[in-house]
């Protein structure tokens, strides 16, 4: 098991998402099947199964993103009643933290949080569900609409063969749970997943991973926090080395230069003023950067860095 990281003040610090969160024993080796996946009244296919690279010939255009949670292989097979048509699509990663990862990144656009494995949501007629190191995808695919209850009876059934819970990754831990919109929560490594969220332009400003074929230093969580009916956003990121924060406030800091009208810099914070009053917070210690996107309430979100720089310390034995 992965010791819980705390914060690192060798060098600087950027954002605030940082650290991940340490699987449970066993997770790693824990393997779901699709073979034994059956409902009654409903007609199963035959298992594909895809190993790494390979699920490019899957779903070419979205593996990027699984391949950025360092993705491991993938079970795929169809049900059918009539004219409705269910498939199932199982990804394993190498942790609960990634698998979760990629669950926070292809949810996007869902509008209530469920109860099924550790976390889930229904998007449309697509269900997401996250347990230990599997994202599973649960979609209607038939020309008639299956009932959320027929979805949600085949994510039971997938949920049943997991032996126990997960926990969130650590970094994820550390956002402040009063306030926090529970569907906003983010989590990656790659540049990829940012620029769904945010698009910084063509330079990588925030050093976050970007090629596939080389293992990533450095991990980031966002959320979202309503606070008197105002939406607050903060990103949290912790790096591998502490030279890479101070290279990204840096660059983070020259992208918004154009409408700045003051910049008051005192490490381990800095804010940015823009012209137009609205205000950018920066926190920047060791390897954590945590940075908030523009608001009128910089108080309010440097209170809620304070809260994530709090959490993230070890705790006093």
């Amino acid at each position: 098991m992965k010791p819980r990281p705390g914060i690192c003040l060798v060098g600087t610090l950027l954002l605030v998402i940082s650290t991940a969160a340490c699987g449970e024993d066993g997770a790693r080796s824990e393997k779901i099947s699709l073979t034994k996946l059956e409902l009654p009244g409903w007609r199963p296919t035959t298992v594909e199964s895809y190993v790494g690279k390979a699920l490019y010939d899957a779903i070419d255009g979205y593996a990027d993103y699984h391949m950025g949670f360092n993705f491991k292989d993938s079970e795929r097979r169809s049900f059918t009643n009539g004219e409705k048509r269910i498939e199932v699509f199982s990804y394993r990663f190498d942790t609960p933290e990634n698998a979760f990862g990629l669950f926070s990144v292809m949810r996007m656009g869902s509008i209530k949080l469920l109860d099924v494995g550790s976390e889930s949501s229904l998007e449309g007629r697509v269900f997401h569900m996250w347990k230990g190191p599997y994202y599973v995808t649960i979609s209607d695919l038939g020309t008639s609409e299956c009932a959320p209850e027929e979805m949600l009876s085949f994510a039971t059934a997938v949920d049943g063969q997991f032996r126990k819970g997960y926990t969130k990754p650590y970094l994820v831990e550390a956002l402040p749970r009063k306030n926090l919109v529970p569907l906003s929560v983010t989590y990656f490594h790659y540049r990829n997943a940012l620029e769904k969220l945010l698009y910084l332009g063509e330079e990588n400003v925030l050093q976050l991973a970007d090629d596939f074929d080389k293992p990533y230093d450095v991990e980031a969580a966002y959320g979202q926090f309503l606070v008197d009916k105002a939406r607050y956003e903060l990103i949290v990121l912790r790096y591998q080395s502490a030279k890479k924060p101070e290279k990204a406030a840096r660059m983070f800091t020259e992208t918004m230069k154009d409408s700045l009208k003051t910049t008051a810099t005192n490490w381990p914070w800095a804010e940015l003023v823009e012209r137009n009053g609205k205000q950018t917070v920066i926190f920047r210690q060791g390897n954590i950067l945590i940075f908030s996107f523009p608001t009128v309430r910089g108080d309010v979100v440097k209170q809620l860095m304070q809260q994530v720089v709090a959490n993230l310390k070890p705790a006093k034995s």
